[in-house]
């Protein structure tokens, strides 16, 4: 759909604070608020954090011992690890006009000007050689979007290794042994490349999409109560780590847009305490899942695509 005079203004926002439950509230914050603009791009960064995607399990993500921030985003997909080597990026869109292809043309316009042979691979990467350095996940709404991901500039890959646990069953359907070795970081390509140059060339790669347009250019703030309440939940114990997933049963099934696992007790011949765990970039689909198995016998469940 075409945008009219009055609409063409985009939002251009900038953060240089490192806690994620303040960051990921701003997401929150401009999917219910981003009018008069169709269209907002986010940057941030978060320190030593591991952020799981809405319908993941939490305990099976996360390394016991890995010390510092965990949180669940509103997205779907699977878990990542942010540290100061690596740059944030949320584009925020009416539904109406919201374009993953897009926001993509501006990634990688913006990779390629820093000398990067940067391509999109599969549904939600970007990648370098043959190496993930950029990993997206969306969240759609009524009436706005956000599409976000990670760009490893110059992180720990060892502190990312050791902070998350994922399932090998995952790691086997893509055929490579470990996290590591899917990754890369822009330095290994450009040992000069640093988060204020790949920042700076996210920015007037937006600018230069949306000419024409009226790009406003703002900080956060942080103090807005709204921003806040958000990141209250977003830093809760429920909202985190949710009920302990441990039960007497459980069902784990590899489906082409994800894997799910499915913890329950058994009352008779129905689930009981069932949580649905999925990294599945559609989070309905865990949702639905749940809904429908509650309603049958368990001798009666077709766990289907």
């Amino acid at each position: 759909m075409v945008e009219t005079d009055g609409e063409r203004r985009v939002l251009l926002l900038q953060n240089t604070h490192l806690q994620p439950f303040l960051n990921l509230a701003v997401e929150g914050f401009l999917l219910e608020n981003l009018a008069p603009y169709s269209h907002a791009l986010y940057l941030w960064q978060n320190d030593n954090t591991v952020v799981v995607g809405r319908n993941q399990n939490t305990y099976a993500e996360v390394n016991p011992d890995f010390k510092g921030y965990v949180t669940r985003r509103l997205s779907g997909g699977g878990a990542v690890y942010h540290d100061v080597g690596n740059l944030n990026f949320t584009f925020v869109s009416e539904r109406r006009v919201y374009s993953v292809e897009n926001n993509n043309k501006i990634i990688l316009s913006a990779l390629q000007k820093l000398g990067f042979n940067a391509e999109l691979s599969g549904r939600n990467d970007v990648t370098v050689e043959g190496k993930k350095i950029s990993g997206q996940a969306f969240c759609l709404r009524k009436d706005a979007c956000y599409h976000h991901g990670t760009i490893l500039i110059n992180s720990d890959v060892e502190r990312m290794r050791s902070a998350l646990s994922p399932s090998k069953l995952k790691l086997q359907s893509k055929g490579v042994a470990s996290v590591v070795s899917r990754v890369g970081n822009l330095t290994d390509w450009d040992p000069d490349v640093t988060v204020s140059s790949v920042k700076a060339a996210l920015a007037e790669a937006f600018r230069e999409f949306y000419r024409g347009y009226t790009v406003d250019e703002k900080s956060v703030d942080l103090t807005d109560p709204c921003i806040v309440d958000i990141a209250d939940k977003l830093s809760s114990k429920e909202w985190v780590w949710g009920k302990n997933p441990k039960a007497k049963c459980s069902i784990e099934k590899r489906f082409d847009w994800g894997t799910v696992t499915l913890n329950f007790d058994i009352e008779g011949d129905r689930a009981v305490n069932l949580n649905v765990f999925t990294y599945a970039l559609d989070t309905s689909k865990a949702e639905d899942l749940k809904a429908r198995l509650l309603q049958e016998p368990i001798d009666k469940w077709r766990i289907e695509s």
